[in-house]
């Protein structure tokens, strides 16, 4: 794996943690989670990183924090998502292809502009997994 795709992974899951609540902001315990699904997953990471790469880190921490919220997804779910991905290599190289796919295909980059202050939409992809 080369050094820009793990940049791009760490960034991610960077973003990921730093966008959940710290245990000792719990109000009351939950049962243990068991994880969500690979595309869940990637759905949720492809968006981290997109937020994180037109965002400020207390913007983006916001915005993954929002999308987690409304999707109901907890801390625990992605622990115990990446724990099940640790036991299995396999599910990270499989994560690791949708996360690419979702992102190569996230071509639409608002551009402000044109006339009257109208936003015109630039069509572009993004590939952060450059080889």
């Amino acid at each position: 794996m080369n050094s820009t795709r793990m940049n791009w992974i760490a960034g991610g899951l960077f973003a990921l943690l730093l966008a959940m609540p710290f245990p000792g902001c719990r109000k009351a315990e939950k049962p243990p989670s068991k994880g969500l699904t690979l595309q869940q997953m990637a759905d949720l990471y492809a968006e981290a990183v997109l937020i994180r790469s037109t965002s400020d880190s207390l913007q983006a921490m916001a915005q993954i924090d929002s999308i987690m919220q409304s999707r109901g997804i907890r801390r625990e779910q992605i622990e115990a998502t990446i724990q099940k991905f640790r036991k299995d290599p396999s599910q990270w190289i499989l994560f690791l292809s949708l996360v690419e796919k979702k992102l190569e295909n996230a071509t639409s980059v608002k551009v402000v502009g044109g006339k009257a202050g109208k936003d015109t939409t630039a069509k572009r992809p993004i590939r952060p997994f450059a080889k």
